[in-house]
């Protein structure tokens, strides 16, 4: 779980950053905004749901976080196109 957290909730964000910091016309996008609110989402939901897929009570939480991380990477690869 560690990893997921690092590489979601850390790596992957510190990664969008500093492409937008290199190309500042993308990160005024709609696309950007839309990019940024999908994939916050998205990372908190899977990794709140985690524990809970890990415990077996349920996977609901981390299979729709991790499907809004997909989008929100679909998002940000649709912005630089």
């Amino acid at each position: 779980m560690h990893a997921h957290v690092n590489l979601v909730g850390f790596a992957s964000m510190v990664l969008f950053g500093l492409i937008y910091r290199a190309y500042p016309a993308f990160a005024e996008s709609r696309l950007a905004a839309a990019h940024f609110l999908i994939y916050t989402i998205g990372a908190i939901l899977f990794l709140a749901g985690l524990p809970l897929a890990q415990a077996r009570p349920t996977i609901a939480l981390a299979e729709i976080g991790s499907l809004s991380v997909l989008v929100g990477l679909f998002v940000f690869r649709a912005n630089f196109c």
